[in-house]
């Protein structure tokens, strides 16, 4: 059998690592859809998004702005986060094993696990660090006009929202000035809904950690006895898109439940939504700012032209982001209304 050696960022670059590693990506996606669900404006992945010209202008960044935002992401890098004190624990633990540490046929398992599982809670704190840290950024350098129009673009392109983030973020609708009280009820309806985000999230963990299973599962010996970096990268790419291919069926089952705990959480918050701020609402969905509608085809070429798997035949498209019938009802007033005023 031939051996290889493949150093640890080549392993973290391909994913080829032991199913203690597989866990980080998983790990990291709960981490963010917590933190979408959790976190006021948590505008992190909107710092990505002001490095498209479109966006910027859209909202009435300036130049300056993006410099300080840019600044202020630039402290949040690898190399000036080597010597972070909340990383320095998880640095020190990884010092005790042998450096340079590489993964081989002769590495003891125990100790190959060990390193990973720290090297995956580093990754996860590094994580939780740069996403406070980006929304930060964003929140501290831009006015409270500015932060309202990107609550507003979060509701204009809520339909879209599988393209830019794990789930929609309760918080975009405070763009359309809810009370005190309102803000109370939003704040019980996360509550009320926690149990079921819960559980949505394990379904997301569990077809991602069936799907790492599936591709890890004696990887390393396989990869072992091919000749050469090219020919495992294309057993990786090959053996991914057979297993994606495979759980798809399962993969849109999950994507429905989430579409499904999506439209309860709008309904609960539309019932809040007194008419002014509902007509508000109609009219950034329906009638968005032209820079909107620039940025939706731009998201939708691109993601029609990089999409890996097709969806099934009732799973989440991008669509209307009313739940069917509301609309209807609403302006019937035949829904249940729970509104409060100050």
């Amino acid at each position: 059998m031939k051996t290889f050696q493949l150093p640890l960022t080549a392993m973290l670059l391909l994913g080829l690592t032991t199913a203690a590693f597989a866990q980080l990506p998983i790990d990291r996606l709960t981490q963010t859809m917590y933190y979408y669900w959790h976190v006021e404006n948590p505008n992190f992945m909107m710092a990505g998004l002001l490095q498209d010209d479109t966006f910027r202008e859209g909202i009435g960044v300036s130049e300056e702005q993006v410099q300080k935002i840019q600044d202020a992401m630039g402290n949040t890098d690898r190399l000036t986060l080597q010597n972070d004190p909340r990383l320095k624990p998880f640095q020190d633990k990884l010092n005790e094993f042998p450096n340079p540490f590489v993964f081989s046929a002769d590495t003891p398992k125990e100790m190959e696990e060990k390193y990973l599982e720290v090297q995956a809670r580093m990754e996860m704190k590094y994580h939780e660090i740069r996403m406070e840290a980006m929304t930060n950024a964003v929140n501290d350098n831009l006015t409270s006009e500015q932060l309202k129009k990107i609550q507003e673009f979060r509701i204009s392109t809520m339909s879209e929202y599988p393209l830019i983030s794990p789930f929609i973020s309760p918080s975009m609708f405070e763009a359309l000035n809810l009370s005190g009280a309102q803000k109370e009820q939003l704040d019980e309806i996360k509550r009320v809904l926690k149990p079921e985000f819960e559980k949505y999230v394990e379904k997301h963990v569990e077809i991602e950690k069936k799907n790492n299973e599936r591709r890890n599962d004696g990887l390393m010996e396989k990869l072992r006895d091919l000749p050469d970096d090219e020919a495992r990268a294309k057993f990786v790419k090959d053996i991914s898109e057979k297993i994606q291919a495979e759980l798809q069926p399962e993969r849109d089952k999950v994507l429905a439940s989430g579409k499904a705990l999506g439209d309860k959480l709008k309904i609960e918050v539309f019932d809040v939504l007194t008419d002014e701020q509902w007509n508000r609402l109609i009219d950034l969905i329906d009638n968005p700012p032209e820079y909107v509608k620039k940025i939706l085809r731009k998201w939708k070429e691109a993601s029609e032209k990089a999409s890996a798997w097709a969806p099934g035949p009732n799973s989440w498209r991008p669509g209307d982001p009313i739940p069917e019938g509301y609309r209807q009802q609403r302006s019937e007033g035949r829904f249940p209304r729970n509104v409060q005023s100050e």
